[in-house]
């Protein structure tokens, strides 16, 4: 087995993660392993181990997968104001006591006993996501598909926003106010993967397993998304750079291209 000190899995390149299966588990999976799979298996699920002999390949696979691996590439979208605290103090988790004094601050003319309601009525709805920061593993996804983060920032703010509009019954969206608010960014970060809460790394294992084996199956495997949920911080020094997508697609307006006039910050070099 291959091992480096240093070895980030960049899921942006699947196909790369998936052969390099072979580099550090190649003590598991042997030749009988390949007959056994061969002569028993059509295709390989990624929330079914029945595939494997016994559970201890798998068991001995995500090992291997922790040793070779010292981190994890990912992306976090957000519409902050200024970058700088996110260099100075890492990646926070949601504080939905910040949110809501944003709230405040952006809907100022409406009262405050109002915007107070707005609050309460979303967060008796809504889940519990204090302290969580969410990551995908390839930045095309927040372009492309979720890009509503990056055109109008947290959810939670978005969610408030759109508690206004049904309290006051106005033909009005609030959350496109929020558009005025701070600059679309995307931050990369190489996550290690010991910090990764345990049952994120069985789900990246399976996933990547089932597809190794398919491909010894000659079986078609699919692109997967593939996010993680961290609580409370990452350290600045995992924030490996940042950028400000000038063309983002709007889920929220038809899939229609949101255009930002934003592309450089305080940040920026």
């Amino acid at each position: 087995m291959t091992c480096n000190i240093e070895t980030v899995l960049d899921w942006r390149s699947e196909e790369k993660v998936i052969n390099e299966v072979a580099d550090y588990s190649s003590h598991i999976f042997d030749n009988d392993f390949r007959i056994h799979l061969s002569n028993n298996i059509d295709y390989c699920y990624s929330d079914n181990l029945d595939y494997l002999p016994d559970e201890s390949y798998f068991l001995e696979f995500m090992d291997s997968f922790r040793k070779y691996y010292t981190s994890i590439k990912a992306f976090h979208g957000c519409r902050p104001l200024s970058l700088k605290p996110y260099y100075a103090h890492g990646i926070l988790g949601q504080d939905k006591k910040k949110i809501e004094s944003m709230f405040y601050e952006i809907f100022s003319e409406f009262d405050t006993a109002e915007l107070k309601d707005c609050i309460e009525n979303y967060n008796s709805g809504s889940l519990d996501e204090e302290g969580k920061i969410f990551f995908v593993c390839n930045d095309k996804e927040l372009i492309e598909d979720s890009g509503h983060y990056l055109i109008q920032g947290s959810e939670h703010l978005q969610g408030l926003a759109t508690s206004l509009s049904r309290k006051t019954g106005l033909w009005c969206d609030y959350k496109l106010r929020l558009r005025a608010v701070g600059i679309p960014t995307i931050l990369e970060v190489d996550i290690p993967t010991g910090i990764i809460p345990e049952i994120q790394i069985i789900d990246f294992c399976r996933l990547i397993l089932s597809k190794w084996c398919n491909n010894i199956l000659g079986a078609e495997n699919h692109y997967s998304d593939m996010c993680l949920t961290l609580t409370n911080k990452l350290s600045p020094e995992y924030i490996k750079k940042h950028y400000h997508p000038k063309r983002i697609i709007d889920p929220h307006n038809s899939h229609v291209p949101y255009i930002s006039k934003h592309t450089h910050c305080d940040m920026c070099g």
